[in-house]
């Protein structure tokens, strides 16, 4: 192992909570699960202030609310999700987690159950809903963004 690698994969682990909390406006995405078109924001990002841990950097984070089903029971339909961005040189480094996807089709808000980017461009994708398809794959080539889902800052009471 290179020693970029080691600072790459731990950039990626979410670092320790802590009880320091900031307010913060960050980008909203309210990604729908299909689309035609690549994300844009035409007049600049909408932004919602939220109530964050205290971790640098905040340029790389945003909010995405939660459009499917498929990660039903752990995440809901509206909840909102703080995410960090992982840049693309860092993808073949991700480790397991939740994590929201944009393809050139859609996006996804999966669990990576097995990332072999590094030798075959591809990530094995797990939907927590066992009423919808559970397991699949995506191409390093289809990959536009990646984001590490780090909590849930808003949803209902389960």
């Amino acid at each position: 192992m290179q020693q970029n690698e080691v600072f790459m994969r731990h950039e990626l682990v979410p670092p320790a909570p802590t009880n320091r909390l900031t307010w913060a406006e960050l980008p909203f995405l309210n990604a729908p699960v299909s689309r035609t078109a690549p994300l844009e924001w035409p007049e600049g990002p909408t932004t919602v202030r939220v109530l964050v841990p205290e971790l640098p950097p905040l340029q790389r984070r945003v909010i995405v609310e939660v459009d499917s089903a498929h990660m039903h029971p752990r995440l809901r339909e509206g909840d909102w999700l703080h995410c960090q961005a992982i840049p693309r040189e860092a993808w073949p480094y991700m480790p397991a987690g939740i994590y929201v996807l944009e393809t050139r089709e859609q996006f996804l808000i999966r669990r990576v159950i097995d990332n072999d980017l590094g030798r075959h461009q591809l990530l094995r994708l797990h939907a927590d809903n066992p009423q919808v398809e559970r397991e699949s794959t995506v191409s390093q080539t289809h990959l536009d963004n990646v984001w590490q889902v780090l909590e849930i800052v808003s949803g209902t009471v389960r």
